[in-house]
């Protein structure tokens, strides 16, 4: 646990070769991060060493997401969000937003919080059906 001025850098994971626009750390150790190439990539979180690629989005991924059950969730400038089997590297559906899917949030009841120009879309659980 950090405390108020105590925080210290452990490691730096270098040699990614392009910009990453959004980052999650997944339950399992590894990291998920959305370069500028519309890939996600996941890495062993203390090696930095790329496991694998999940390609799909044509557009730069700006936004990630661990969500419940071994899957994520991944919101781009395109104007949608996917769901994603991260074991698999399988996108399970693509959810369409209102506009860049910039900020998402993962609720441990299954909900996903989407945000982007002016609103804001609770997404529901199993059926991933937009709530508000």
């Amino acid at each position: 646990m950090l405390r108020r001025g105590s925080s210290v850098r452990k490691r730096t994971l270098e040699g990614r070769g392009s910009t990453a626009f959004a980052l999650a750390a997944l339950p399992d150790g590894t990291l998920a991060s959305g370069p500028d190439d519309n890939t996600i990539k996941i890495c062993d979180g203390m090696t930095g060493q790329c496991e694998r690629t999940l390609e799909g989005h044509p557009g730069n991924v700006c936004a990630l997401a661990a969500w419940p059950g071994g899957k994520l969730a991944s919101g781009s400038e395109e104007k949608t969000i996917k769901i994603w089997e991260v074991t698999t590297g399988k996108c399970e559906r693509t959810l369409d937003h209102t506009g860049h899917a910039a900020v998402l949030a993962a609720f441990a009841d299954g909900e996903l919080a989407s945000a982007g120009s002016t609103t804001i879309k609770i997404w529901g659980g199993e059926r991933v059906a937009c709530v508000e």
